[in-house]
């Protein structure tokens, strides 16, 4: 061995999905890559890897509770 650690296949498959994620490609899309049956499998395990989600949904709400005329238009 070169003094490597081991890293198994199901690791690399997370990384990889974690940094596409991270990146900003769409979730529907990384669930194709990775063979989920349903995108919300996906989000169920890598949501956390998706960022600012949290940040904009606060940031969408703060904006519709500022301005209720706006709601009529959604």
């Amino acid at each position: 061995m070169a003094g490597l650690r081991r890293i198994r296949q199901h690791d690399g498959r997370h990384t990889a999905a974690t940094m596409l994620l991270g990146m900003g490609v769409p979730v529907h899309a990384v669930s194709a890559i990775l063979g989920h049956s349903k995108s919300s499998v996906t989000l169920d395990v890598y949501a956390h890897a998706i960022p600012g989600v949290g940040a904009e949904a606060g940031t969408r709400l703060t904006a519709l509770l500022a301005n209720p005329a706006q709601r009529a238009l959604s």
